[in-house]
């Protein structure tokens, strides 16, 4: 692996983790709706699938661990990017940038509804449960 690409990763993770640590503590729904898997899918694009999820794994554990909720978030952030860099592959193309994407989005919903459905205790809980998609 060429220098500069480890340089650009190694500038990649840091950004995005100051950016996160400085702008997601303390919000509701921020942490839900931050385009985490960006790093993963960038990583991946100039270095590989393995870069992009070992990547996604250290921003999503260095983040996470610096919410609310830092199991659900480690998590949450994590799989994206995991399955956001398996998704992009070689992204040759703009449609495998915009494939991963919605990949990444669509792991964050589902991962959303699985931490949360242990907290419906009642029938009037429902509404909520679909404000968080």
């Amino acid at each position: 692996m060429p220098l500069r690409n480890v340089a650009l990763s190694a500038a990649t993770l840091t950004g995005t983790v100051f950016l996160a640590r400085w702008l997601l503590p303390g919000h509701g729904l921020l942490p839900y709706v931050a385009p985490l898997a960006v790093a993963g899918i960038v990583m991946t694009a100039w270095s590989g699938t393995l870069a992009g999820t070992l990547g996604s794994i250290l921003v999503g554990v260095l983040i996470g661990l610096s919410t609310d909720n830092p199991q659900e978030f480690t998590v949450i952030f994590s799989l994206s990017g995991i399955i956001a860099s398996l998704v992009l592959g070689r992204g040759t193309r703009v449609s495998d940038f915009i494939r991963a994407g919605v990949a990444a989005g669509l792991m964050q919903c589902v991962m959303v509804v699985v931490f949360n459905l242990t907290e419906l205790r009642q029938p009037d809980d429902l509404p909520q449960m679909v404000s968080y998609l």
